[in-house]
């Protein structure tokens, strides 16, 4: 797990954007994306600095947790497998 640092900004909102598995190769034999799902949005907390992904409630699908500097606290989204999140009970955590 590696954290990746996010812009700093007042309130980070995250742009999930479900990619469709299928793809076409190109003339020069590139894979190229052919379609994308809707994106979706989902507010974290105040000042947040970090995310990583992570099966955090060991049910086989990603989670993302946001730390939020400002607020003092984490963001706990978690996933369903099919490409949305929602928010963890308690969550944000206070830190």
């Amino acid at each position: 797990m590696r954290a990746i640092p996010v812009p700093r900004a007042r309130a980070l909102v995250l742009a999930i954007v479900g990619f469709a598995a299928a793809a076409t190769a190109g003339s020069a034999g590139a894979v190229t994306p052919s379609s994308f799902g809707t994106a979706a949005t989902y507010a974290a907390g105040a000042g947040a600095i970090s995310i990583v992904a992570a099966d955090l409630d060991h049910n086989g699908s990603k989670d993302l947790a946001v730390a939020n500097q400002t607020a003092g606290t984490i963001t706990i989204l978690l996933g369903n497998g099919r490409g949305s999140f929602t928010a963890a009970a308690g969550s944000p955590i206070a830190l």
